[in-house]
C-alpha cells in the first residue's frame, strides 16, 4: 500500500483491516465523531411525539437504519410483540428507508404478531436529533457487525440507554450493564428481556442515558475525532521534514 497510515474507525475495524495490510502497523484507530451540539439532552422530542400522536406516559422504543434485512428489524419487532405481553404502555418506532420488498415482510410479520396498532414506521427523516430525544430506549439489533454505529453514538450524544447487538464495534461503544445492554445475534428473546428491564426502571434508563452521554463526550465528540486526525497528519508530516 502506497499510505503512510490507515485510519479504521474502531480497534474491531482494524482487527479486519490487519487481515489485507502488509504492515499492521500503518493501521490507526480514530473513532468516528457525533457533534454533542447537535444531539443532547437539551432537544426535546415532544414534537415528534405530538406528530405521531404518542401519550406523554407511553415508552417509546426506538430503532433507527436502513430497511435491509442485515439491520435487524425483524428482531425488533418480534421482541416488541414479547415485551407488549407484559408492558402494553409501549409504541415502537421503525425509522428509515430501503428495500420496499423488505419492508412489505416486516409488514406482514406485524400483522401476523398482532401488533399494528403499537407499531410506527416513518420513513426517511432528517430530524434525527429530535427523533433520538423522542425515544426512551434505542435498539440496534443488527444481524452484521458494523463498523461503528453512528445510530448507537447518536442515541448515547442523547442521552438514551442503547440495546445492541454484542458484534463488532459496538461492544467498543456500549459499555454493557453501564450504558446499555449488549445482546447475542439474533436472540430474539434477550432483546425483549433488556427493554423490559428498562422499561419497568426508569431511574435504570436515566443513569444509563447520562453514563452514555459521558462516554460520547470522552470518546466520540466530532472535536476529538478532528484533533486527532489532525496530530496524526502532524506527526506524518514532521516525520518527512
Amino acid at each position: 500500500s502506497l499510505s503512510a497510515r490507515v485510519i479504521a474507525v474502531s480497534n474491531s475495524v482494524k482487527k479486519r483491516l490487519a487481515r489485507s495490510v502488509s504492515k499492521t502497523d500503518k493501521l490507526v484507530v480514530i473513532y468516528n465523531g457525533v457533534d454533542l451540539a447537535e444531539f443532547g439532552p437539551h432537544l426535546s422530542g415532544r414534537r415528534v411525539r405530538e406528530e405521531f400522536r404518542i401519550e406523554d406516559d407511553c415508552l417509546l422504543v426506538g430503532t433507527a437504519g436502513q430497511l435491509i434485512p442485515s439491520k435487524g428489524q425483524d428482531i425488533f419487532l418480534r421482541a416488541a410483540a414479547q415485551v407488549l405481553k407484559k408492558f402494553s404502555k409501549a409504541k415502537f418506532m421503525v425509522v428509515g428507508t430501503g428495500s420496499e420488498t423488505y419492508r412489505k415482510k416486516l409488514e406482514g410479520l406485524i400483522q401476523d404478531l398482532g401488533i399494528w396498532d403499537k407499531i410506527i414506521f416513518t420513513g426517511f427523516r432528517k430530524d434525527i436529533p429530535q427523533i433520538m430525544s423522542s425515544f426512551d430506549i434505542v435498539v440496534l439489533s443488527t444481524y452484521h457487525s458494523e463498523g461503528l454505529s453512528r445510530v448507537v453514538l447518536e442515541a448515547m450524544a442523547s442521552s438514551k440507554p442503547v440495546i445492541a447487538t454484542n458484534v463488532g464495534s459496538n461492544p467498543e461503544a456500549v459499555e454493557n450493564g453501564r450504558t446499555g445492554t449488549l445482546i447475542p445475534l439474533g436472540d430474539v428473546d434477550r432483546c425483549a428481556d433488556a427493554i423490559l428491564e428498562l422499561a419497568e426502571d426508569e431511574n435504570k434508563r436515566k443513569a444509563m442515558g447520562e453514563a452514555g452521554r459521558h462516554r460520547a463526550e470522552n470518546l466520540f465528540s466530532i472535536e476529538r475525532n478532528v484533533e486527532q486526525i489532525e496530530e496524526l497528519y502532524e506527526a506524518l508530516l514532521c516525520q518527512d521534514m
